[in-house]
């Protein structure tokens, strides 16, 4: 049987994925690619959520600016969860999570 090897995270990737994916309402994308996937989905559906607000809501301006704080708030988290990962697993050469 192989050992399977535990790979670092790219925080080139998590990057990508939040921030275009969370353009177009899919944020958290970026959290479960590193790991964290119940924070992810949480996201995801806050952004679904919000998505929403804006196409059902007749003011359409609260949740436009609920989510493109959720969208940068994402994008500089993924980074810092793919971050916090690949530290831990340099030091410790287990996942974090």
């Amino acid at each position: 049987m192989a050992d399977s090897q535990v790979q670092y995270k790219n925080e080139g990737v998590a990057l990508v994925l939040a921030a275009v994916l969370g353009i177009i309402g899919l944020c958290g994308i970026g959290h479960i690619y590193a790991g964290r996937l119940s924070r992810g989905i949480l996201i995801l559906l806050a952004s679904l959520v919000t998505g929403a607000l804006v196409v059902f809501m007749w003011i359409i301006i609260v949740p436009v600016i609920i989510h493109i704080g959720l969208v940068i708030w994402t994008i500089f988290d993924a980074r810092n969860v793919c971050r916090e990962y690949n530290t831990t697993l340099s030091d410790t050469g287990q996942p974090p999570w």
